[in-house]
């Protein structure tokens, strides 16, 4: 089979057509076989549980570069959505009050991420042969071998919290951002399952809040859209947490905790920048000391 054209780019990986409405997602250098095979197997068990996800068709070495075959989904990713009302508001001068009165009640990023996650979280995980890994297994891996942000015994305070948190047995995503959720003929499709887990919910809530409390938008984004959004983020999160609590169960004192966890599980090399990482790092080395005083 020939390769086709390329049509997507993440931090690990590049993605091509391949035949007749498949893709093909192969891993770039800096990313392990391990991973893309995770990722593999973590879809094939969404789709065998109903969610709407990629189909899955097959594992494979080109060139030497393992990949996935995926159906190729046409549609509109949420973050795409979400970066052109910003700066199509931000043109505008518009205000942040404004911007989210005009969003109120719509089918924006925001509330159709929370109906996202609250259906995942609320699946039932099939009991086939494939597994789901424990959700704590992939985060103690990611805290401790991360960067050097953290020293080994602020490393060692987010893993005593994580070992405190209550154990969950709930299907979660792991990495819920705007970019995995595409739109096609008016319903979202989840992308990127490597870091899918079984687990507890808040965990994938607190990676949203995270995200948008902390996210550097890159440099092609206007000014004026940036700062709208940095007037925002709060609101933003607030929302988010309460079309999610309408639909399914969180604990607001479990998340305060998970989002600690999060941030340091983020320091992990990734596509973030490194000036979002030092805010991360910022706040877990803050987190862990109040966690020693006490």
């Amino acid at each position: 089979m020939k390769l086709g054209q390329k049509i997507g780019e993440g931090g690990g990986s590049d993605v091509f057509e391949w035949g007749n409405n498949q893709v093909i997602k192969l891993a770039k250098s800096n990313f392990s076989v391990y991973g893309m095979e995770l990722e593999f197997r973590n879809c094939r068990i969404a789709w065998e549980a109903g969610l709407h996800v990629p189909e899955t068709f097959d594992f494979v070495t080109w060139n030497n570069r393992p990949g996935i075959i995926y159906e190729k989904i046409e549609g509109v990713s949420l973050y795409d959505v979400f970066i052109k009302n910003l700066s199509e508001a931000g043109k505008a001068a518009k205000d942040g009050d404004r911007f989210l009165k005009e969003r109120e009640g719509k089918a924006d990023s925001i509330g159709i991420t929370a109906s996202v996650l609250a259906e995942i979280h609320q699946t039932p995980i099939p009991t086939g042969k494939l597994k789901l890994r424990p959700q704590r297994e992939g985060l103690e891996y990611a805290i401790r071998n991360g960067s050097d942000y953290l020293s080994p015994s602020e490393k060692e305070v987010v893993i005593e919290l994580l070992d405190q948190m209550p154990k969950k047995e709930q299907f979660c995503h792991g990495d819920p951002n705007p970019g995995n959720i595409i739109i096609r003929d008016g319903k979202p499709v989840i992308i990127d399952w490597m870091d899918a887990s079984v687990g507890s919910p808040e965990a994938d809530i607190a990676e949203y809040v995270v995200m948008i409390r902390y996210a550097v938008l890159p440099p092609t984004i206007p000014a004026q859209a940036v700062a709208l959004f940095d007037a925002i983020r709060e609101d933003l999160i607030s929302r988010f947490i309460e079309e999610y609590r309408q639909l399914a169960d969180l604990s607001m004192e479990d998340l305060d905790k998970w989002i600690i966890i999060i941030a340091a599980r983020k320091l992990f090399p990734s596509a973030i920048r490194e000036e979002e990482k030092e805010l991360l790092a910022k706040l877990v080395r803050k987190e862990s000391s109040e966690i020693v005083e006490k």
